[in-house]
């Protein structure tokens, strides 16, 4: 179970269907303030000192999460999945433009030799040679066109329901900042799981859960290919039957038939940037529960810190555990508790794969506030009800289903 942190609203949330189609969610990256990159736009220029070394270029996907459709052009174009930057990962039922980049690529692209791509589930737009690459961070924020279906109250209650929840996210001083369900998995919420048997050095369990653990918004097929797995681990069988589009887990099926079921080995064979997305999974969860605590039994005035957070320019942060992340006070006692809940040693912090890929900790905003948020209430074309059409901006690192889940289940 993935702990999303408490909502803000006590009123009771409204009826509805998010992601109905991807067209329901649009992901436009903004590299700057000003500087957005929309899905539908015909041209693109992007910023950076050029000529270079990296490729630059702008993903365009529908229905397709980040790690699958750089794992699709590492085989495209020939080059280690590892190469690829990007500034921040999009949902995947949703059409989403971001910002990538890749070493390794300028020799061929000059020559003509790979260009755009247009498939309808992913293209690839304005490639061109620049200086520097893309970090982990390179962006201003995203912004959010959402369309929410089949609403059967009244328009005027809609209204009434985002009224309050707007006037709730100005006496509060924001949403709670707690990490959004993508961050976890949408449909395979196993991200942090993963990421703490990573961790713990327990390559096998990591792997098996991966490839094995079933959960219900699976295709039959792909829950038949799980559970074969999950129950009896017979890779030659398994294979039979595990999906093409499941690019990762038959990946790690091979290497585990041809290394005679070497778990530690088909783990090395995940992207680093994987590697740490999966131990980042768990630091968020820790971070999650951490916010539902201090909501629920210290204090709910989320703008003045309690012992052991930040003020920073009137902001309050709270730790995000790391390798060296010093806990005080209140914030301590927290953790603490937390720690014992999930029960972790006390030299769980201090493993090697937690030092390399959770990184010595860091201070995370426990607020957010939606920027330029508009919407509109029309018809469904499609249930016959109602809709609710969200326009806003995030920065980055706040998540747009923390907005929608206050007033929407």
């Amino acid at each position: 179970m993935i702990e999303l942190g408490p909502r803000i609203s006590n009123f009771k949330p409204i009826k509805g269907k998010i992601k109905e189609l991807p067209e329901d969610f649009i992901v436009s990256e903004m590299i700057d303030e000003k500087t957005v990159l929309s899905p539908f736009q015909e041209n693109y220029l992007l910023p950076g000192k050029a000529p270079g070394l990296f490729l630059h270029f702008v993903l365009i996907k529908k229905n397709l999460d980040t790690e699958r459709a750089l794992d699709w052009l590492s085989k495209l174009w020939n080059v280690n999945r590892d190469n690829f930057n990007i500034a921040g990962t999009k949902d995947k039922k949703a059409i989403t433009a971001q910002r990538v980049s890749v070493w390794g690529l300028n020799k061929v692209f000059e020559k003509g030799l790979i260009g755009e791509i247009d498939y309808p589930t992913l293209k690839a737009k304005a490639l061109t040679l620049k200086l520097r690459d893309i970090k982990l961070g390179d962006l201003w924020g995203n912004m959010f066109n959402i369309l929410i279906r089949n609403i059967s109250i009244s328009k005027s209650e809609i209204k009434q329901k985002i009224e309050e929840f707007l006037g709730a996210v100005k006496n509060f001083g924001g949403l709670i900042n707690s990490f959004g369900p993508q961050r976890f998995g949408d449909i395979r919420p196993i991200t942090h799981l993963v990421g703490k048997l990573i961790i713990e050095g327990n390559y096998k369990e990591a792997i098996r859960l991966y490839i094995g653990k079933v959960f219900p918004d699976e295709s039959d097929e792909t829950k038949k290919a799980r559970k074969l797995f999950w129950e009896g681990e017979k890779v030659n069988e398994v294979l039979k039957f595990f999906p093409s589009y499941l690019n990762t887990e038959r990946k790690l099926l091979f290497l585990l038939r041809n290394s005679e079921n070497n778990y530690e080995h088909a783990f090395q064979s995940f992207s680093y940037h994987l590697k740490k997305l999966f131990v980042h999974a768990y630091q968020s969860h820790l971070f999650n529960k951490y916010l539902k605590m201090r909501f629920e039994k210290y204090s709910k005035n989320f703008k003045e810190p309690i012992s052991g957070e930040k003020l920073k320019d009137g902001i309050v942060y709270a730790p995000i555990v790391g390798a060296k992340t010093e806990l005080n006070g209140e914030t301590r006692d927290i953790y603490v508790t937390i720690f014992e809940e999930e029960g972790l040693k006390e030299d769980f912090f201090a493993s090697s794969a937690f030092k390399r890929f959770g990184g010595k900790g860091a201070f995370r905003k426990i607020l957010f506030v939606p920027y330029d948020f508009s919407y509109e209430i029309g018809d469904d074309d499609i249930y016959n009800n109602s809709t609710i059409k969200l326009n806003f901006k995030l920065k980055k690192g706040s998540y747009a289903t923390n907005v929608i889940r206050e007033f929407i289940i």
